[in-house]
């Protein structure tokens, strides 16, 4: 496929997941859909958007709510400020303050293997995560600002709405990440159209073996987990099992937050190597893998309850959201066994109120508070 017919072949824009910001909170708008354009590229500056969007939405709050003094200084202080006037719910908090963590640290330089590097890399997943934030506290700032009701705002949907235009001359250019996210594309054909014409997706295929292999020569890592899961969910075909774990094995080298470790996992759960399959999975989740310690957790849940109980307490150190669910059974258990128990009920009541500081989707424990459960007196 020439480069013309490939400029044919791609949409050049998708909608952004921000649209309900752009009449009235302009600038907000356009720091997230910046950040969600470059999310596939770049996710270094993709996190800086994201760190400007919450500055931004720092000062919006507060002008909203009136706060004296106004908020001022580092971004640390005035998300403090924001928590410190009462007006803003915890998770809200809790989530700027990850965006401005994940913000600062892409724009410092670390070390790698002795040496001082730029560029600050994040799987997939993690951005993915990290854009989800953005969407709700997006979605707040509509709900507080605009009385636009959370409810009737659409959920966050993934979204390569970068100009494809631009990426392919990124890519000739010699854009290793560019490369990645044009075989990214053909392998989403192929999902999406699986009764597609036969020539077409031989077509399709061809494309992702030639920028996927165009993108591993420019040096991107993440593009050996993108040709195992595509071989894995036979997107492609013309692997042997053999193959396919090489590659997986290649994207654990270079695997930093668990992704390739849980696509490697369940990859050999599909093939009936459950005993490799839950090496990969422990080894994800000793990196605070939310996939992994959630795998585990059902695996152990009618095997060991006490490795079950341990897994759920990783979870709560990892920040596993479902993890502070489980533990607030957990402690609900407990209770009902011995309603009496003092010591239990202050356990209860401590998870509880950890609980209702996570977000708002966890529906379950909605209506319930710490003085739901009875105090003695």
């Amino acid at each position: 496929m020439s480069v013309t017919q490939l400029k044919v072949e791609l949409p050049t824009q998708q909608s952004s997941n921000f649209g309900f910001l752009q009449n009235q909170l302009n600038e907000l708008y356009i720091q997230a859909t910046q950040a969600e354009k470059y999310a596939s590229l770049d996710s270094q500056s993709s996190l800086a958007k994201m760190r400007l969007f919450v500055e931004l939405a720092c000062h919006e709050l507060g002008k909203h709510f009136d706060l004296r003094p106004p908020v001022s200084g580092e971004l640390a202080e005035k998300i403090k400020q924001l928590e410190a006037s009462g007006h803003i719910e915890p998770w809200v908090i809790e989530s700027m303050d990850r965006l401005r963590r994940y913000g600062n640290q892409s724009v410092h330089i670390c070390q790698s293997f002795g040496h001082f590097v730029a560029q600050f890399k994040m799987s997939a997943d993690r951005v993915e995560d990290l854009l989800r934030d953005l969407h709700d506290i997006a979605k707040y700032l509509a709900d507080k600002l605009l009385n636009m009701p959370t409810h009737t705002l659409p959920e966050w949907a993934p979204n390569a709405s970068l100009e494809l235009t631009e990426t392919i001359s990124l890519a000739l250019s010699g854009d290793a990440n560019a490369s990645y996210s044009i075989a990214k594309h053909f392998v989403q054909k192929l999902s999406e159209q699986e009764f597609a014409d036969k020539d077409q997706r031989a077509s399709w295929q061809m494309d992702v073996n030639y920028w996927s292999d165009k993108a591993i020569k420019q040096g991107c890592t993440q593009t050996y987990l993108l040709k195992a899961q595509s071989y894995a969910d036979k997107v492609l075909t013309g692997a042997s099992k053999d193959e396919i774990k090489a590659l997986f094995k290649q994207a654990t080298l270079h695997d930093q937050e668990g992704e390739a470790l849980v696509k490697f996992g369940e990859y050999l759960v599909k093939v009936g190597e459950k005993r490799l399959a839950l090496e990969r999975f422990t080894q994800a989740a000793e990196k605070a893998n939310h996939k992994a310690i959630s795998y585990l957790q059902s695996v152990s849940y009618k095997t060991d309850k006490e490795i079950y109980l341990e897994l759920v307490a990783t979870g709560i150190e990892a920040g596993h959201p479902c993890s502070y669910t489980l533990d607030a059974f957990e402690k609900i258990k407990r209770v009902e066994q011995n309603p009496e128990d003092e010591l239990a009920l202050k356990s209860l009541r401590s998870a509880l109120i950890m609980l209702m500081r996570r977000k708002r989707h966890i529906l379950l424990f909605s209506r319930l508070t710490p003085h739901s459960f009875p105090r003695r007196r």
